[in-house]
């Protein structure tokens, strides 16, 4: 730099976009000083090019210490630009605003790769309490907004704002800032029409349009239709996304029954998304349906027949006997193993087996019998060994290709609803043989071994708290009141698969209370009758 100073001014303009600057190169590496070096020493008369189109901005990003630094040394520089096209006339403009609004190959400014990338918390308890203490840096979306504002305002090459990428990425925190600097990015719009609520619908993201569905200054979007006329609404129901979907229809402005180009209301077209075939019943989609149904959506003009016609068609019934050979392998090898498992315990009981009538007990009799652990303990094991053979025997009748396709689908229900009771019986039963052999001698933790069980049956029932989560979804829309005068549609199906795998517990321990029970009962009878 001593001996030639625009050595850092390489590559020229006319090369600009298709070679690396040194700037660009020291930025990239995280190399502050050598960058700070050469903007001193050429006094900002140097090249900030990158590849693909790039400059030093769109490096600096993901560079915490490099974005401030530069945007502080190159405050005051300008340049000399053309204006228009083969116009001889130059102007001077500000270097910052020129590199803020640069476009790479993708069209992306550096403010969409910060929307994407920017995970710094502009506001929060800790800081805000310890601020004097404890000083806190700007994001770098607040960087750029404050050097251009105007970058704000510029699409990719897919029509895409910053606003929609943080909403895609799902970062709340960008979107905040966004709305909070430029509160009318919130109705722009890409080149498919979409709005970022919108593009906040795809699978597994949610928290963007959960804030969006929460502020009143937002409501004027809930309701825009893109280019087919469908809203944020039918985004979330055609992309599955149930998060998303229970944030939209919580907010009564959300209107159900707007319909895109192709007629379909957000029920019809949930419809025409739940999967053919066999599914659960609190799938995603079956969940959505429901939903809708439950707080009144309604559905579009067109026949039913005519619909089913358009959308569904002919069933494939050779993939789906595929489909369903698959499931039933599955749930054999299952079901065997627990059966296989029960069969085993049932024969080796915990705490053993008298070994001579000295020992206290009838030979060969479990030790511990006649204890109410004990006695559970049996059953469930019991039961467990029976459920799980009865849905292999259904499982065998759902994987003959013989048989009809709806008797088959239902051979394979009856056999998921065994399964459950089967798994949860398997279960009690292990919790309980600890129990026998370790409440003697260490009680504590034998409770203990008690509610982890508990807790793994609660782990394996996440689909019934999916249930009640939609019916608090219908709460929030139609207020309890109405709810429970619609309770029909949907709570009887809540209740039976939140609370099904809890039947066959409540039979274990309550049967067993009821024999000891009756034990008792006819023992004071008996010493009753002996007296008189």
């Amino acid at each position: 730099m001593s001996v030639d100073p625009e050595l850092a001014a390489v590559p020229s303009e006319a090369d600009e976009g298709n070679t690396t600057s040194p700037l660009y190169l020291a930025i990239s590496l995280g190399k502050e000083d050598i960058a700070e070096h050469l903007i001193q020493k050429t006094n900002g008369k140097l090249s900030c090019s990158g590849p693909d189109g790039r400059n030093v901005l769109h490096a600096a990003v993901t560079r915490s210490k490099a974005l401030p630094m530069l945007l502080k040394l190159f405050k005051d520089v300008t340049v000399q630009v053309q204006q228009g096209e083969g116009a001889r006339r130059m102007s001077t403009v500000p270097l910052l605003s020129q590199l803020t609004m640069q476009r790479d190959i993708d069209g992306s400014t550096p403010l969409h790769l910060a929307a994407s990338t920017d995970w710094w918390p502009e506001v929060s308890f800790v800081s805000e309490r310890f601020k004097h203490i404890w000083p806190r840096s700007k994001s770098t979306t607040t960087l750029l907004l404050d050097a251009n504002i105007c970058s704000a305002y510029q699409p990719d090459n897919e029509g895409l704002y910053p606003i929609h990428i943080a909403a895609l990425a799902d970062n709340l925190d960008v979107t905040k800032i966004l709305l909070q600097r430029c509160p009318d990015c919130a109705n722009l719009q890409d080149s498919k029409g979409r709005t970022f609520l919108h593009v906040a619908t795809q699978p597994g993201i949610y928290k963007v349009a959960r804030n969006a569905c929460a502020e009143p200054e937002l409501l004027t979007i809930l309701n825009v239709r893109d280019n087919n006329g469908d809203t944020a609404l039918h985004h979330a129901v055609h992309e599955g996304n149930l998060a998303a979907f229970s944030c939209l229809i919580q907010n009564p402005k959300v209107d159900l029954s707007i319909a895109n180009k192709d007629e379909l209301t957000p029920l019809h077209l949930s419809w025409v998304k739940i999967p053919q075939g066999l599914h659960y019943l609190t799938h995603p989609r079956v969940l959505i349906s429901r939903t809708l149904l439950l707080v009144g959506a309604p559905a579009g003009g067109s026949r039913s027949d005519l619909f089913r016609e358009k959308y569904f068609g002919e069933i494939d019934v050779e993939k789906k006997s595929k489909d369903l050979a698959k499931t039933t392998q599955a749930m054999g090898i299952v079901s065997v193993l627990i059966a296989t498992v029960t069969f085993a315990s049932a024969f080796t009981l915990p705490g053993g087996y008298y070994q001579s009538s000295s020992d206290g007990g009838v030979p060969g009799t479990p030790i511990l019998a006649g204890s109410y652990a004990f006695n559970a303990f049996i059953l469930a094991d019991a039961l467990a060994f029976i459920c799980s053979c009865l849905a292999t025997f259904s499982l065998v009748f759902a994987g003959v290709p013989a048989m009809g396709l709806s008797a088959r689908y239902r051979h394979t229900w009856i056999s998921t609803m065994l399964l459950h009771a089967s798994g949860a019986s398997l279960m009690a039963s292990f919790a309980l043989g600890l129990y026998l052999v370790l409440a003697p001698i260490a009680h504590a933790i034998a409770i203990t071994v008690c509610v982890i069980s508990s807790g793994a049956l609660v782990f394996g029932n996440l689909e019934g708290w999916r249930m009640l989560c939609v019916l608090n979804t219908a709460r929030a829309r139609l207020g309890t009141r109405r709810l429970l005068a619609t309770w029909w549609n949907l709570a009887p199906v809540a209740c039976f698969s939140a609370f099904s795998p809890f039947v066959i517990l409540i039979v274990i321990f309550d049967l067993i209370a009821l024999f000891a029970i009756f034990k008792t009962l006819s023992n004071l009878l008996a010493r009753g009758g002996s007296k008189g």
